[in-house]
């Protein structure tokens, strides 16, 4: 085979290596499969992006505080990479522009015990003077925005401008997260409005204010718990629970506290008796951060008395409650 008809059958294979990855190399802007810890965070009009990060045994996500600042009239949800749509509760906000969301429903599978691995980012920014922004479309895809690396301080930030004066950095890219040379090194915050320039909270910085928070749950055992009067007869199951997970029921400093509250109805005809259980039990952390709330309700009845109509409801609900599995969900 000639050296010319080689040659072409290599541009063929890596024409058809950039288009079946979604890819072209030395574009501003291109899309590919997205990632599984990327989020896409919609609050009414505004637009933003997410990471996931595992705390416990749920999953939660990373976003600049600003894009979810406003939700008095609107609600947050979430694109997942699978194009799933999800609603999401505002947990926590810290330092720097961060807050934590809560999904809805499960995405622990995608999950992160870890977002950050142990980048000397240093001395990736004083090596390459380009990196990549990246978000997730609507679509579900992944967006990369190429970005000039313009500076940096050791510690805290890092100032991007787009490699292309036609391509701006906008304001629904906060939250992309920043690579150079495939490594991740921070996450875009916030754009300057007459500078055109990206403002990134680099790696270091974010770990030193998140990590107490998602490590509040690795270690402790210390449970308080807190029933009403109408609750009292799950006190036996939830301790059963409890020490089924290792965890140690007191009356003072606690590493977590459940909260149970029932209401009683009772209903009465001219056939049987009804009483029906309505019962929220909440988690909470050492923090009085919520990790569970869930509501249960339970009817009883009986053509005998209120009294055995009760006894019914309450069998209801104790296996209404271990159906729950409560610390199950957390660690």
């Amino acid at each position: 085979m000639g050296s010319s008809m080689r040659n072409n059958l290599k541009l063929i294979r890596t024409a058809l290596l950039v288009a079946v990855m979604g890819f072209s190399i030395d574009a501003t802007f291109s899309v590919g499969v997205a990632h599984a810890a990327d989020v896409l965070v919609m609050n009414g009009e505004t637009r933003g992006q997410g990471v996931l990060r595992k705390r416990g045994n749920e999953c939660l996500v990373i976003t600049p505080a600003h894009v979810i600042s406003d939700t008095e009239f609107s609600e947050i949800t979430l694109t997942l990479p699978d194009r799933q749509i999800v609603t999401a509760t505002l947990l926590e906000v810290f330092a720097e522009d961060l807050a934590v969301l809560r999904p809805a429903s499960g995405v622990i599978n995608r999950c992160k015990d870890k977002l950050f691995k142990e980048t000397k980012v240093n001395a990736l920014l004083n090596s390459f003077s380009t990196g990549t922004l990246r978000r997730l479309e609507t679509t579900g895809d992944t967006a990369l925005f190429k970005v000039l690396i313009e500076g940096f301080d050791q510690y805290k930030s890092i100032r991007v401008s787009p490699k292309s004066a036609n391509q701006p950095i906008k304001q629904g890219y906060s939250g992309s997260l920043l690579y150079v040379n495939r490594q991740l090194v921070g996450m875009l915050q916030n754009v300057d409005a007459k500078t055109g320039q990206g403002f990134v909270i680099q790696a270091a910085a974010m770990d030193a204010i998140l990590d107490p928070f998602f490590a509040s749950l690795v270690s402790g055992n210390q449970l308080q718990t807190q029933l009403d009067e109408q609750s009292r007869f799950l006190l036996p199951t939830v301790s059963e629970d409890a020490g089924l997970n290792n965890l140690t029921i007191t009356d003072g400093d606690y590493d977590f506290k459940i909260a149970v509250e029932t209401q009683r109805d009772v209903i009465e005809s001219d056939t049987d008796f009804l009483v029906r259980y309505s019962t929220s039990v909440d988690v909470l952390d050492t923090a009085r951060l919520s990790l569970l709330s869930k509501k249960l309700s339970a009817t009883g009845n009986s053509f005998v008395s209120v009294e055995k109509a009760e006894d019914n409801a309450k069998a209801l609900m104790i296996e209404q409650y271990q159906k729950l599995r409560v610390f199950d969900r957390i660690f």
